[in-house]
């Protein structure tokens, strides 16, 4: 009978197979241009605190790349004014987030993709109105009596 010790054995054969993927795992994150998983018992550089203000870091690094940074939400509402008997029509044309550009000087309407994109931007309604010769209710008034008919 030998002397080896085959739970002694086991362990470092199991430590070292955990140890190659972890370091194989590290590589392909590299490879991506991200930092190794938080908290790794064998490469843990960063705690969990730490990483995310560095995701937060290359989140604004982004943005400023980019050129455009989000300044506000939106609800955009269109406004159309009958110029025959004044009245105001309503329709929401929905949500989005007003980005602004530093290098082009303009903005510009995004629709989001979630609620999480909107959080933590301030909140306003904008109303934008068009002037019409005739609305959908006066036109009868102007002799177009079968107009909802054709239109639908």
């Amino acid at each position: 009978m030998s002397d080896f010790d085959l739970d002694g054995l086991l362990e470092e054969s199991v430590d070292l197979v955990k140890k190659t993927k972890e370091l194989r795992k590290q590589q392909k994150s590299a490879k991506q241009g991200r930092p190794a998983v938080p908290n790794m018992s064998v490469h843990g550089f960063m705690s969990r605190e730490e990483y995310q203000e560095h995701v937060e870091d290359v989140k604004k690094f982004k943005v400023r790349a980019e050129g455009w940074i989000c300044t506000e939400v939106v609800l955009l509402a269109h406004c159309q004014v009958c110029s025959h008997c004044g009245a105001e029509h309503f329709h929401i044309e929905g949500t989005f987030i007003k980005k602004w550009n530093e290098k082009l000087r303009i903005t510009n309407l995004v629709k989001p993709d979630g609620a999480y994109e909107m959080e933590g931007l301030q909140k306003k309604v904008e109303i934008r109105t068009a002037s019409v010769s005739i609305c959908m209710a006066c036109h009868t008034q102007q002799g177009w009596d079968n107009a909802t008919e054709e239109i639908l």
